[in-house]
């Protein structure tokens, strides 16, 4: 299969996957390794990262830049003003 992208239009350009990845999950484990694996060979200059549930195993695991999943969006002791204490409280 060829591809329509050149190799300098990758230059900066990262590619980030969202799942359940660096769980006990076989399945989606060895899916992700799969399309690594062809994003490396065919896309070499990527950047590659993963937002997902275990982030501290895949990084060790496939040595490829990870994030947390998380519900929290903004921290509760970040915001201390009157309107985002009001705010919270709905």
């Amino acid at each position: 299969m060829e591809t329509n992208l050149k190799m300098g239009d990758l230059r900066g350009k990262k590619i980030c996957f969202f799942g359940h990845f660096g769980s006990p999950n076989f399945g989606n484990e060895i899916t992700l390794q799969t399309v690594l694996y062809h994003v490396r060979r065919r896309l070499p200059e990527a950047e590659v990262a993963c937002i997902c549930t275990g982030p501290e195993a895949l990084a060790a695991t496939l040595k490829i830049e990870t994030v947390p999943i998380s519900r929290t969006f903004v921290k509760p002791g970040k915001l201390r003003t009157r309107l985002a204490r009001l705010l919270r409280r709905f």
